[in-house]
């Protein structure tokens, strides 16, 4: 398992940094979605437990658009799912919110219903949510 020095779940560390969603207000395919982000903001949302889900889901209410339907940043490569970081590393899932029958056959994830996560073609228009580290 390979895990981003952002990532390091040391308490301490995690202190260091807070992370803020920002909902979009149009819609993409994935890539251009992790496109985005990554050029404007620190990459697609990364969900590491269910504090980050409840900031996901409370920047996808309050936003522009509260469509039930975002991308985040995790994608299947080689039948395993992982986070795509902003420097393109890839980095193991530690905490999941599948929705019921998930993850299926598709590759890339979408927050809907209940803010479950479900999987989705990729190049399928949604709306999407970036997030940003502030230090």
């Amino acid at each position: 398992m390979y895990i981003h020095p952002k990532f390091n779940f040391n308490k301490t560390l995690l202190q260091e940094y807070r992370k803020e969603f920002i909902a979009s207000d149009f819609t993409a395919s994935w890539q251009y979605a992790h496109s985005h982000c990554n050029q404007y903001f620190d990459g697609l949302a990364i969900v590491l437990d269910q504090q980050d889900n409840d900031r996901l889901q409370e920047a996808i209410t309050v936003g522009s658009n509260p469509s039930p339907q975002h991308w985040i940043g995790g994608s299947k490569v080689n039948s395993t799912w992982y986070w795509n970081t902003k420097e393109g590393d890839l980095v193991d899932f530690i905490w999941f919110n599948w929705g019921h029958g998930q993850p299926d056959d598709e590759t890339c994830i979408r927050v809907w219903i209940s803010f479950k996560w479900y999987t989705s073609s990729c190049n399928t228009p949604n709306y999407f949510v970036c997030q940003r580290y502030m230090y």
